[in-house]
């Protein structure tokens, strides 16, 4: 489906729509408010009103302005504009298709909204989210949350709301080709609107509803459809949809091969495109000039419109209209025996699809990603909730009963005791900081003592190579050894003893939780608990600093730590 044809499948939010023709008139008038306007409320409104009005047709002024209306209403402290804000925040980035940032925000405002406790205001987030989704073509998702606004806004019989809520089920039945069932919805939605008196939803539904009868190959109703909506446009002065309509209606004559209506409605079409200065829509509905004129074998037309559709698609890097527009080329040239540029084009065209494949897989993988952290995210959101909740009751249930059992005498007591608790917990800190600064000494003087014992093995080893006789030399190397394996047993021994006197619950941790570490591991763990730098390590155990890296390597994938952000002397510090 191509972007015209679909436009407002997508962008029906719980919001109004404007239209082009209605949007200068409107953001003048406010903008020029603004600019009069003093920090507050009425110029929160105002950025809201700013972001709404753009929302469809430019939304990064529409994220511009919702911006400054969440910085305004979090200084001025008001949660109620804090929701409306972020819920623009939301759309605006969804529209931009930053939807992980849309996510972000539109869990955020689903969180003021729970608290609010308001249903209009949950059911809009909802739809929100169900629109999150449903741009991420995760239909199943998108579906149930519109069932459950649908539900929401039935229960306080919210026209506006229930005529939302179907719209998007309507859009998710037309992507799955049921037609029928899409039919059903929109036409509910159109009823609803047209008793509310709702005309810009009430064209965008009929667009709606024309699309399905033309997916459904029904191009008669189509066609009155597209006529009706446009007709409504025309007389809302709704410029935007009056284009989009006579667009689809171009298609619906080409799909009943009557190209004499199609071309006409084609070039109303183009007209409009060109004053509303869109380039996507111009350059989409030059590309469909384009292949009318080489359908009929006017080649000089047809090449014509093709290089202006591709010189404007090349100019804004809409690569899909650059393959199609290089594609009309290519056979254009091809049977007007140009075979030179018919061959430039036919490589373009296969360069960009491609470039199209690569990317929509790229998409495709990111928009999984992006789905899984989004259920990931509001999985741990709900979680939070429910904890939130019931330490709630849990605290309110223990408040009841201390105000009903607890008299003053025990609050009072309860104070002497927490003052102790705090004066026992000081000096038991103490005590250890104190015993940790003997402990770090105590391996400062091992460190010490294990260099003078590796000197005089040294020493022992330089007295053997000027020793003459065979025995002589046999003797100081055996002494060198004993010197050696003495010192670093009895040091280990010692370290050992006096660690486990301070941390005895450290080394119980270790041994309980991680049974795999072996005594290397344990001593490693113990010098780096006394935050030993890998200097000071290699120096106490005669390892280099390389081998004492790769241990500490392994020992992070013992201790399970996978986060290379995690510091594991800090995390061995919390055991």
């Amino acid at each position: 489906m191509n972007r015209l044809s679909i436009v407002f499948l997508f962008a029906l939010f719980f919001t109004n729509v404007f239209c082009f023709g209605q949007l200068n008139m409107k953001v003048d008038s406010l903008e020029l408010v603004l600019e009069k306007t003093e920090p507050g409320k009425e110029k929160l409104k105002l950025y809201l009103g700013l972001a709404a009005a753009y929302l469809n047709n430019d939304p990064n002024k529409a994220l511009e302005y919702a911006m400054q209306a969440y910085e305004l209403s979090k200084d001025i402290d008001s949660e109620e504009e804090i929701l409306h804000s972020t819920i623009k925040l939301a759309e605006a980035y969804n529209n931009l298709s930053e939807f992980a940032l849309a996510n972000n925000f539109a869990l955020m405002a689903q969180d003021y909204a729970l608290e609010a406790g308001d249903p209009i205001k949950i059911g809009q987030v909802k739809i929100l989210l169900a629109n999150l989704h449903l741009t991420l073509y995760d239909l199943e998702t998108s579906m149930g949350l519109f069932y459950e606004s649908l539900k929401l806004f039935e229960e306080i019989e919210s026209k506006q709301g229930i005529s939302t809520a179907l719209n998007g089920i309507g859009i998710i039945y037309h992507e799955q080709n049921n037609f029928d069932k899409a039919l059903e919805c929109f036409l509910k939605c159109y009823d609803i609107n047209k008793e509310i008196g709702n005309h810009a939803v009430m064209s965008a539904t009929l667009n709606n509803i024309a699309s399905a009868y033309s997916r459904d190959k029904q191009f008669e109703k189509s066609i009155r459809y597209y006529m009706e909506a446009i007709e409504m446009n025309k007389k809302f002065d709704n410029k935007y949809l009056e284009a989009t309509g006579y667009y689809n209606l171009g298609e619906s004559y080409m799909d009943l091969g009557n190209h004499e209506e199609a071309i006409k409605y084609f070039y109303k079409a183009i007209q409009i495109s060109s004053e509303l200065e869109d380039p996507e829509s111009t350059t989409n509905i030059k590309t469909s000039i384009a292949e009318y004129y080489l359908g009929i074998n006017e080649l000089d037309s047809s090449i014509m419109y093709a290089n202006e559709a591709f010189s404007m698609a090349d100019q804004y890097q809409f690569k899909q209209f650059v393959a199609r527009a290089a594609a009309i080329l290519h056979h254009s040239y091809e049977k007007n025996g140009n075979f030179e540029d018919a061959y430039k084009f036919a490589i373009i065209q296969s360069n960009m699809k491609d470039s199209l494949k690569i990317e929509q897989s790229i998409q495709q993988i990111a928009n999984l990603d992006l789905k899984y952290r989004i259920e990931k995210e509001e999985q741990q959101r709900q979680m939070v909730r429910e904890k939130e909740k019931s330490r709630q009751i849990i605290l309110g249930v223990i408040l009841f009963s201390i105000f009903i059992i607890i008299v003053i005498a025990l609050i009072a007591r309860q104070r002497i005791t927490v003052k102790n608790m705090k004066l026992e917990k000081s000096k038991v800190e103490g005590k250890l900081e104190l015993r940790n600064k003997e402990l770090a000494l105590n391996v400062m003087t091992l460190l010490k003592k294990n260099d003078m014992l590796t000197s005089i093995s040294e020493e022992l080893i330089d007295l053997k190579k000027s020793a003459v006789k065979s025995e002589t030399k046999d003797a100081i190397n055996r002494i060198s050894k004993k010197i050696k394996k003495s010192s670093e047993s009895e040091i280990w021994k010692e370290f050992e003893l006096r660690f486990k006197e301070v941390h005895a619950e450290f080394y119980e941790t270790l041994t309980r939780d991680y049974p795999d570490l072996s005594p290397g591991d344990q001593r490693l763990c113990a010098l780096l608990r006394l935050n030993m730098s890998s200097k000071e390590i290699s120096e106490l155990t005669g390892q280099s600093i390389n081998a004492l890296e790769k241990a500490r390597y392994r020992l992070r994938k013992k201790l399970q730590i996978s986060d290379p952000s995690v510091n594991l002397v800090n995390y061995l510090s919390g055991l």
